[in-house]
């Protein structure tokens, strides 16, 4: 039994910790080689991620840890194969019910993803939501996020059929 299994515990405390405790060793490039040498540990925070509504914290956490696991091309690769974008776009939806700092790493995460060929790919499976949400996020109060959706904005666009999407958009 692994210590990480930890993040499946039944104590929201034990939980937050772990997520904590791992958010801490990703903020650190040794700390994300080390965590990136066991495979489960990506899938166990994106579950943890997908599964958790209720504990900010350690959704919280877990995102962050994510977003800094993004930094690395090989965790970049898997969280675009495991459908991420998907998930964040979904999320970011409704940016008015999100904490500022879910809305801010959620945001960084899906630029990050966003930088890759592979990522932009999967943007234009959706690319309508994508453009939306993206555009909607635009004008969000919260002006910390503006970097990453321009960012994002200005990696999807060199698609040809999302410039598209975009352009069909305008009236």
């Amino acid at each position: 039994r692994s210590v990480l299994q930890l993040l499946h515990s039944k104590s929201d405390v034990v939980r937050q910790y772990m997520a904590r405790l791992i958010n801490a060793f990703a903020s650190l490039a040794e700390g994300r080689l080390y965590l990136a040498q066991n495979t489960k540990v990506l899938q166990m925070l994106e579950g943890r991620l997908k599964e958790e509504d209720k504990d900010i914290i350690t959704r919280e956490n877990v995102l962050g840890a994510l977003q800094k696991f993004s930094l690395r091309r090989p965790l970049q690769t898997a969280m675009i194969q495991d459908g991420l974008i998907f998930w964040l776009v979904d999320v970011l939806k409704d940016p008015d019910c999100l904490s500022d700092y879910t809305l801010e790493y959620s945001v960084a995460l899906l630029m990050n993803l966003c930088l890759r060929s592979t990522g932009k790919n999967m943007c234009a499976k959706v690319a309508g939501l994508v453009l939306k949400v993206l555009s909607d996020l635009l004008g969000h109060e919260n002006h910390e996020i503006q970097p990453y959706v321009n960012g994002a904005l200005y990696s999807i666009l060199s698609v040809p059929s999302i410039r598209e999407e975009a352009r069909a958009m305008v009236p």
